[in-house]
């Protein structure tokens, strides 16, 4: 009825795969963190200091890194930057 192949259902009644598991990569910030950073480019635009894309993908790494995760080689990259301007439509380029 919904096009869900029949191998996926298989797996999710035999427990082989958890009910919550999500599609593609671990997110690297929950949502309060990606709140934290959203607000902090924020304030830095209002106070006459808009960031880059370079430089907010500098900022993300470090804070990503003082909250103690480790981040993969192309975790924080211009892919992820648009996804994360799509979750926040209060930023601006």
């Amino acid at each position: 009825m919904y096009g869900v192949p029949e191998s996926t259902l298989r797996d999710r009644t035999r427990g082989n795969v958890a009910l919550d598991c999500t599609m593609g990569p671990a997110r690297l910030f929950n949502l309060e963190e990606e709140k934290r950073l959203a607000d902090h480019i924020i304030h830095m635009g209002n106070i006459g200091y808009g960031y880059p894309v370079t430089e907010v993908l500098r900022v993300a790494a470090g804070y990503a890194k003082s909250l103690g995760k480790t981040i993969a080689k192309d975790q924080l990259s211009k892919p992820w930057f648009y996804s994360f301007l799509k979750k926040h439509e209060e930023l601006k380029l």
